[in-house]
């Protein structure tokens, strides 16, 4: 029985989950190239995140360049889009900073108006009796 120490560890174990998880989404692309676009929106973000004043902020910069250039990847290929996919995954990348403002003021704006939102949800739900 030959000794298999010296041989390097085969990577269909850490290629074949990802490239189910991608087959499960409905892309289609070969994993380098999303792969390749991943890594292009995570340098783009980490370009765009230079500006932020926050260091909570460029956690979620990164966390939004994965999600949009993975929904950039499924646009591109629903409506067959002719541009490289990893140029799409970077542009995806390079707006998650917008992305991310626009979402956090949207949920300042809701938290600063769910006081008056939620008393006007009792009051329907629950009017207040006129006969007291």
């Amino acid at each position: 029985m030959p000794n298999n120490m010296n041989q390097p560890i085969p990577h269909d174990w850490v290629i074949a989950p990802i490239a189910w998880f991608i087959v499960a989404l409905g892309i289609q692309a070969n994993v380098n190239v999303i792969f390749g676009g991943f890594s292009l929106a995570i340098a783009c973000a980490a370009i765009v995140a230079k500006t932020t004043r926050d260091p909570r902020e460029v956690w979620l910069i990164f966390l939004s360049a994965v999600v949009l250039s993975l929904m950039a990847v499924i646009a591109i290929e629903y409506w067959v889009l002719p541009f490289p996919i990893p140029l799409g995954m970077g542009l995806a990348g390079f707006s998650s900073k917008w992305v991310v403002q626009i979402v956090v003021n949207m949920l300042d704006r809701a938290e600063d108006r769910s006081p008056e939102a939620a008393d006007r949800m009792i009051n329907k739900i629950l009017p207040e009796d006129k006969d007291k």
